[in-house]
């Protein structure tokens, strides 16, 4: 193959086969754009490189299984040594209680002997049958918190508005694979709007907005109607509507695909 001087360095074939093997994001880009080859040729070589990227990051997340089941299997047997101390301590609390309680009943029951009173077997028993003003006053630790109910619903109110879409969302960039060589990026904001930008087949961008579903739901909407035209002057239809799942404070999921946020 000859090479005509007077082409620009990114349409010198000999430079696009050297991109292809150093950097082939950028190799693959210049390949289209300048229409190397035939369309056949441009479509093998394109899916060569997509199946070695798939296959490199399924090692990585193959790599990362058994550590990750190691640190579940530690947290289990933390979670099961909490649960078996509670246990032990609200069984020793409740032995305690209950032999303070019984020695209260027996104190109370010497003094109604001693003042000629039938024995009185428990302190509601022995304030039944006096006058209010007369009557003990019951311990407060044996009062009923009313205030425990309300403090429960706050902090189940409270982890909701944690974990709510907005407070995971906004602000952050959500890449994959990662930050070091993104492929895709979202950026979500506090008006319900959004970005999706992808480095794939020359790179594009789509907008949106975003809708809050609950139970870590979320609605995106496309402002393009499904019409999408790549970098690369490509273009076709894909759904305008899409959801992802949100799976913790650092992760979610669109489709197959986990994004990480930074």
């Amino acid at each position: 193959m000859k090479e005509n001087p007077e082409m620009k360095w990114h349409q010198n074939p000999t430079i696009i086969i050297l991109m292809l093997i150093i950097f082939f994001p950028v190799g693959i880009y210049f390949m289209w754009k300048n229409e190397m080859w035939s369309n056949k040729a441009r479509w093998i070589i394109t899916s060569i490189f997509v199946l070695i990227v798939i296959i490199s990051y399924t090692g990585k997340d193959d790599l990362t299984s058994p550590a990750k089941a190691s640190s579940d299997q530690i947290s289990e047997k933390v979670t099961h040594s909490d649960v078996s101390e509670k246990k032990e301590i609200s069984s020793s609390h409740s032995s305690a209680e209950k032999t303070r309680l019984t020695d209260e009943d027996k104190a109370l029951a010497m003094i109604g002997t001693e003042e000629g009173d039938k024995p009185q077997t428990s302190l509601e028993n022995t304030n039944a049958n006096k006058p209010i003003e007369d009557r003990k006053p019951v311990p407060e630790d044996l009062v009923p918190d009313k205030n425990l109910t309300v403090k429960a619903a706050e902090g189940e109110t409270k982890k909701e508005e944690e974990m709510s879409a907005s407070s995971v969302l906004v602000g952050y960039d959500w890449v994959y694979p990662d930050m070091n060589d993104p492929i895709g990026a979202w950026k979500f904001s506090s008006d319900g709007s959004f970005n999706y930008s992808t480095t794939m087949f020359g790179g594009s961008t789509r907008r949106g907005t975003w809708k809050d579903l609950g139970n870590g739901q979320v609605e995106l909407i496309y402002d393009d109607g499904g019409y999408v035209v790549s970098g690369d002057g490509g273009s076709g239809n894909v759904s305008a509507r899409g959801t992802i799942t949100i799976l913790s404070k650092s992760k979610f999921k669109k489709g197959s695909t986990i994004y990480r946020r930074y």
